[in-house]
């Protein structure tokens, strides 16, 4: 499963149900001053107003090796009263099913809360590159830059390279995003994919860059005024479809918030209850706006009937993913 982490911290109360801890905790499983980090903090602000005693939320971050090193704590040691729920990325859980052999990859031992967006994910061109559209995006010959080969920026360019015979280099060896910018402004690259659409439109990233097409799901009109391409509406073989869908799942359930699997019924449907308050609550709306430009939440029930989907794929279709990532 790609992840996001947060932990809140609650205690049994006697005589059946629970009642929340003074202090609670939101930890996050990547470094502070990213996406992530601004997506714990901001449901850190508001998620304890919708749990049993109204307690303080603190956030703290606890990240290494892309959010994997907190699931990994969530899945093994962390205890399961209801102390411990994590804001995490589903991605690993697409890694656990491509490649199970991998560091990162986690299976979907997890009780899933919720997630608050779904993104369209783009590829983006400098206006210097000479490429206009998706014509060119295939047949010019051009650098994509990349960080490592497990993330969206590689396996978005590499799929999409597979399945329009594009021409195009990736060029990876970037240790983030910000490193693959700094080249782009340099001349030393000429785009980019596997770039989040509401982020992107509202970065200074975007200035002197064109949007050549998306994956995943539809861009909201309420933000978008163009029309932007699907590229998966160039891809005609079933099969190759599904993969695209199968390698773009954590794009439909990002910042997604889990526990323990062994974590008590009771506990996680009223977790699952303060999400969805949280979140159709227009003080949280308000505040959310400053960093989720569309706020698009999916319950928890939602969330794990997507990775129950992913988890069942058809090994033929994981076969055909495991050839586009490449």
């Amino acid at each position: 499963m790609r992840l996001v982490a947060g932990v809140l911290a609650f205690a049994l109360a006697v005589g059946g149900g629970f009642a929340a801890a003074d202090e609670v905790y939101t930890k996050i499983g990547f470094p502070a001053g990213g996406a992530a980090d601004n997506a714990g903090r901001l449901v850190a602000r508001h998620i304890g107003r919708f749990l049993d005693g109204n307690p303080d939320v603190i956030a703290q971050n606890v990240p290494g090796a892309g959010g994997v090193r907190l699931m990994r704590l969530l899945a093994s040691s962390e205890p399961d009263d209801g102390s411990v729920v994590a804001l995490v990325s589903v991605s690993a859980v697409v890694l656990g099913v491509l490649n199970p052999d991998s560091a990162a990859a986690m299976d979907e031992q997890l009780a899933w809360i919720g997630a608050l967006s779904k993104e369209p994910s783009i590829c983006a061109v400098s206006a210097d590159s000479g490429v206009t559209d998706v014509e060119g995006f295939r047949t010019e010959s051009f650098k994509i830059g990349a960080t490592s080969r497990t993330t969206q920026t590689y396996l978005q360019a590499a799929f999409l390279k597979k399945l329009l015979d594009a021409r195009y280099d990736i060029v990876t060896g970037f240790s983030g995003g910000p490193e693959v910018n700094l080249a782009l402004a340099r001349g030393e690259l000429d785009g980019v994919c596997g770039i989040s659409l509401y982020t992107f439109l509202g970065s200074k990233f975007n200035e002197g860059k064109r949007i050549i097409g998306y994956v995943g799901p539809e861009p909201s009109p309420d933000v978008v005024d163009e029309a932007y391409i699907s590229f998966e509406t160039l891809i005609e073989d079933e099969r190759d479809l599904k993969a695209v869908r199968l390698l773009m799942t954590s794009k439909y359930a990002l910042f997604g918030f889990a526990m323990p699997a062994t974590t008590p019924p009771d506990i996680v449907d009223a977790y699952r209850a303060a999400f969805d308050a949280m979140v159709a609550d227009e003080a949280f709306q308000a505040d959310a706006v400053r960093f989720l430009p569309v706020l698009s939440p999916s319950s928890g029930v939602e969330v794990e009937s997507l990775l129950a989907g992913v988890l069942d794929t058809d090994p033929a279709v994981i076969a055909r993913a495991r050839e586009l990532a490449k």
